[in-house]
């Protein structure tokens, strides 16, 4: 009976200190925490308009924000990237640079409906 007792006595142990131990290697978020899961959200793009040859370097990521701040649409993260399409390389083709940005994808559509694209590439 002694050893049966002490069996369960070590089986709430555990239990009890896998439970306090749960959260503190950072699988729980902290209380008030607004971060959004990258699940619920999509980065979208619009390409730059930048040419080969050209010595401009296309529109600015800050410049292109302005259209999404406009329509309320918040902003996590904003970066420059090439497409990765073959292009023929002529003066005056475009590069392929495009402006992308990771937003909510409650509002894709809202974006979409301003010209921009949901990034696949």
């Amino acid at each position: 009976m002694v050893k049966q007792t002490f069996k369960t006595m070590k089986l709430l142990l555990i239990l009890a200190l896998g439970f306090l131990t749960g959260c503190m290697t950072g699988h729980c978020p902290p209380k008030g925490s607004k971060k959004v899961p990258e699940a619920t959200k999509s980065w979208v793009y619009k390409y730059d308009q930048s040419k080969q040859c050209q010595k401009t370097e296309g529109l600015s990521l800050e410049s292109m924000s302005k259209e999404l701040s406009e329509l309320k649409i918040f902003i996590f993260e904003s970066k420059k990237k090439y497409d990765g399409l073959m292009r023929v390389q002529v003066c005056g083709a475009y590069t392929g640079q495009a402006n992308l940005y990771l937003i909510n994808s409650t509002d894709l559509d809202k974006a979409q409906a301003n010209g921009f694209q949901l990034w696949d590439f």
